[in-house]
């Protein structure tokens, strides 16, 4: 990936969870998926799918793209957090503008 949309991607972060538009933490991020808020999930690179098998299997289902992206320490820094394993976007618009800049795989 290239640093400018790395760069991007990240302020996008940052920008929705200034407009709350964005959950972060298992908990909050299942929340989200049950509530059909989320739009897409951001997985840290450095987590293991077996400890977020149940979001990732309630993405599949729902048919929410999910995209990994970042550290957990740095996903957190992004949205002005500690460490964060898995974030969800909940508007659409930041959504589609993040998967547009991303040119890794799409979970």
């Amino acid at each position: 990936m290239n640093g400018s949309n790395n760069n991007y991607i990240a302020s996008l972060l940052g920008l929705a969870q200034r407009a709350r538009k964005l959950s972060s933490g298992t908990v909050a991020v299942l929340k989200a998926i049950e509530k059909n808020n989320a739009k897409l999930v951001i997985i840290a690179n450095d987590i293991s799918d077996n400890s977020i098998e149940k979001i990732i299997n309630k993405c599949k289902y729902k048919r929410i793209p999910m995209i990994k992206f970042a550290e957990k320490a740095t996903l957190g820094h992004y949205i002005g957090k500690e460490l964060r394993a898995v974030i969800s976007i909940n508007d659409q618009n930041f959504a589609t503008t993040i998967l547009k800049k991303w040119e890794g795989e799409i979970l």
